[in-house]
């Protein structure tokens, strides 16, 4: 079944990635992918997800706790009223440095270190990808930015990662999607 703006899942090249990613403002050095080894972990994520760490790295379970979970709706305009201090519960399973552990820059192939947690009282990750339209995604990725630019009470760091399979992925050769 098609869903307007999601066209089916392929495995990606690094150049196609990049391209993507620069029509969405992210040079290719910029560009932060999940670690070939991550594969089995990643699909936990569904696409296109937003998270959101506190300045410990804990998880915030806005989600869980929202009236209208679906499709992220309740995490971005969860952003404009977060304060120093926030009240959502926390994950303390799920942090920041457990999925950082996760990434590398696509381009390097080196791990992902650019992040100082006590930095930022909010690390907001934003996974994107290619089966979900340049549209989808940079309005997405646009509202993120509008609403973080709109709390001026707390600093915010936001990390963009890439979730596409890609095809020198050596844990899916020969695999067909």
């Amino acid at each position: 079944m098609a869903l307007a703006g999601v066209r089916e899942p392929r495995l990606e090249t690094d150049e196609s990635i990049f391209k993507r990613g620069n029509e969405l403002g992210i040079e290719p050095g910029k560009v932060i992918a999940y670690k070939d080894s991550a594969f089995l972990k990643i699909k936990r994520y569904s696409s296109n997800s937003l998270y959101i760490f506190d300045k410990e790295g804990y998880y915030l379970k806005i989600k869980e706790v929202s009236e209208d979970p679906k499709c992220g709706g309740s995490m971005f305009k969860a952003m404009e009223g977060l304060g120093p201090i926030t009240y959502f519960p926390r994950d303390s399973n799920k942090t920041i440095s457990s999925e950082m552990s996760l990434w590398q820059n696509l381009q390097t192939k080196s791990a992902y270190k650019e992040l100082s947690s006590n930095k930022y009282d909010y690390t907001v990750v934003y996974y994107w990808n290619l089966f979900v339209s340049l549209k989808k995604n940079r309005k997405n990725i646009e509202e993120i930015k509008s609403n973080i630019s709109k709390n001026k009470s707390v600093n915010f760091h936001l990390i963009l990662i890439n979730q596409d399979l890609r095809s020198a992925d050596p844990t899916l050769a020969g695999v067909k999607l």
